[in-house]
């Protein structure tokens, strides 16, 4: 099985082609995990391309429909051939999911993102496995405490150790498990060599200044509004 996501109005597309079975549901398993961890939940399963569906792929919707409604969203299914609907139906599957008729469909259906705040962090000093604790367990205290999206100022920070790297990547994974995310602004040139080095440029939302940073997140939640 092939599966590719896009992204639409905050929610994770899962667009499956082939059978969904043993050999390909522990894949298809992280991969709606993982969707649902980075979108609060929000996960449309696009069954268009998909002509088989066997057990092991009734297990792996099913995981993924409750890791989906414990994050807070649901797992929507869209386009589902009559094959596959024909096994839902023997199984007594149906009842458990809501159907569409496109993923555009089951896009709109779910409810859209409230406004949320954004917090501007300022980082100061070397981020190494001194520092690094304390920072993640205040950016984790953060986001618990409802500041999903953050900014974090890298201006006054001229060196980051790997263990500086652990604690930006456990408060990235707790605001991306609501929804949200942790951004960065105004990396000095040798923080940025070491980001780009570790591929972190392409992984994280990384801007030159704060209000671009800042203005990011708003650009997110105009394009999660109906036109």
């Amino acid at each position: 099985m092939n599966i590719r996501e896009t992204t639409s109005g905050g929610v994770a597309v899962l667009h499956c082609q082939g059978g969904l079975d043993a050999t390909s549901g522990p894949i298809a398993e992280r991969i709606i995990r993982a969707a649902a961890e980075a979108h609060a939940g929000r996960v449309v399963a696009d069954l268009g391309q998909v002509d088989y569906l066997a057990s092991a792929g009734l297990r792996v919707l099913q995981v993924g429909r409750n890791v989906a409604r414990a994050a807070g969203g649901d797992l929507k299914l869209s386009s589902v051939t009559e094959p596959v609907k024909k096994v839902l139906d023997m199984t007594g599957f149906t009842s458990e999911f809501e159907f569409f008729e496109s993923a555009e469909d089951a896009v709109a259906a779910f409810p859209p993102i409230e406004a949320k705040p954004v917090e501007v962090f300022t980082v100061e000093g070397d981020l190494d496995a001194a520092s690094a604790p304390a920072l993640q367990n205040e950016l984790i205290e953060k986001v618990a405490g409802g500041k999903y999206q953050v900014v974090l100022d890298f201006s006054k920070v001229v060196y980051i150790a790997s263990a500086g790297f652990r604690a930006l990547q456990s408060a990235w994974m707790a605001a991306r498990s609501q929804g949200g995310d942790v951004r960065f602004a105004n990396l000095q040139p040798k923080v940025e060599e070491v980001f780009s080095s570790l591929g972190f440029m392409q992984m994280y939302g990384v801007y030159p200044d704060l209000p671009t940073a800042v203005m990011s997140f708003q650009d997110d939640e105009a394009e999660t509004k109906p036109a």
